[in-house]
């Protein structure tokens, strides 16, 4: 899982508060092939594909749904008035933070990446 919050990189404020819109908006691709057992088994997301779109709530925060480990490309739909930002790449990995989750009486590995993101005004 991946979790982005993005504040002004001035204000320090939320974007989506500061600028009274719905939030800001991101696409989620993958940056190679995406397996279920990380880098064999079943391929899941071919190189380029679009994993999941994401936008940030009231808060600034934005969460994607549970992702494979493997590297994965960001593209951030700056808000207006703000400088545009190039795509950043993330990798979930075995050295990601993670977290035991109860799943019907199985506990299974949730491994999850935090991106923060501080905006510019042009």
């Amino acid at each position: 899982m991946l979790t982005i919050s993005v504040t002004d990189a001035d204000t320090k404020k939320y974007v989506s508060t500061f600028t009274n819109r719905d939030g800001v908006k991101f696409e989620v691709y993958a940056a190679e092939d995406i397996y279920t057992s990380f880098g064999e088994g079943n391929l899941v997301y071919k190189a380029g594909e679009l994993v999941d779109t994401i936008t940030t709530d009231e808060n600034g925060y934005a969460k994607t749904k549970e992702l494979y480990l493997g590297e994965y490309m960001v593209k951030e739909y700056v808000p207006n008035g703000y400088v545009s930002v190039p795509d950043r790449k993330v990798t979930l990995g075995l050295d990601s933070d993670s977290k035991d989750m109860d799943e019907g009486g199985r506990t299974k590995k949730l491994y999850y990446e935090t991106l923060d993101i501080n905006n510019a005004l042009e």
